[in-house]
């Protein structure tokens, strides 16, 4: 849990590249899962759900927390909320529906 303590604020170092995290190994695994599926939507609790199915020993606050440095950083986009769990996009690009 401090591992993501320390990265909630993401205008630190640790955030500025793509998987350049201060925690590689926990945050580096999330972005792994996250851009795997190449253009997908998904919560963080798909993302665990993914993690944990493979035995990843990572916390959903861990997850949200890099979520959150991805999509402050350009690397995803955050879906209007429609339900209490924020989905996300891989497709970073703004679509217009008609």
């Amino acid at each position: 849990m401090a591992n993501s303590a320390q990265c909630q604020n993401c205008t630190r170092r640790a955030c500025q590249d793509k998987y350049a995290f201060h925690y590689p190994n926990s945050h580096e695994r999330i972005a792994e899962v996250v851009f795997a599926s190449g253009a997908c939507h998904f919560t963080a609790n798909d993302i665990h759900g993914k993690l944990e199915s493979n035995r990843a020993n990572i916390s959903l606050e861990a997850v949200n927390d890099t979520l959150l440095c991805l999509t402050k950083r350009g690397k995803l986009r955050q879906l209007p909320q429609f339900s209490s769990q924020p989905f996300y996009d891989t497709n970073i690009r703004a679509c217009t529906y008609l």
